[in-house]
């Protein structure tokens, strides 16, 4: 997925959406019991951070920085006024502000919205690479077990 193409507000749905499937791939894959029942468990966005955060598969920083991201995604499907808001908008820039990368990302000259799709990328990798180590471990105890 490309996000350095596309308004403000498609960069902020399709980010929010792919760190919804990363949350909700590394969780299907952690938690055991039926498809249905997994899916029931995890069927809301916000609830997927909070399991995730809960269960020890995303430490405190990154619980906050995908709360950010999804303020983000909030103020921008649901906008106060008519007018949308823009990365540069100072509510938007507030939560920006509030992300981990944020004084990384100033320091190298990038403007919220580079910081913003650099910063979901990032997420995004932590959350494959966690994703990886899981599947490693299962498939380890489900030998142990089965063996």
């Amino acid at each position: 997925m490309d996000l350095q193409r596309g308004s403000d507000l498609e960069i902020v749905i399709q980010s929010a959406h792919l760190l919804d499937n990363h949350l909700t791939t590394l969780l299907q894959v952690t938690l055991y019991g039926d498809a249905e029942t997994r899916k029931d468990l995890l069927g809301n966005s916000g609830r997927l951070r909070a399991i995730a955060y809960c269960v020890g598969l995303i430490n405190t920083q990154d619980f906050h920085d995908l709360q950010m991201i999804y303020g983000i995604r909030n103020r921008f499907a649901h906008p106060k006024s008519l007018k949308l808001p823009t990365f540069a908008t100072d509510q938007i820039m507030a939560y920006i502000g509030n992300l981990s990368a944020f004084r990384e990302g100033r320091e190298a000259g990038l403007d919220g919205r580079a910081i913003f799709i650099k910063h979901v990328y990032r997420l995004a990798g932590r959350l494959n690479r966690k994703l990886g180590r899981v599947k490693q471990l299962k498939s380890r105890s489900l030998e142990v077990f089965n063996g």
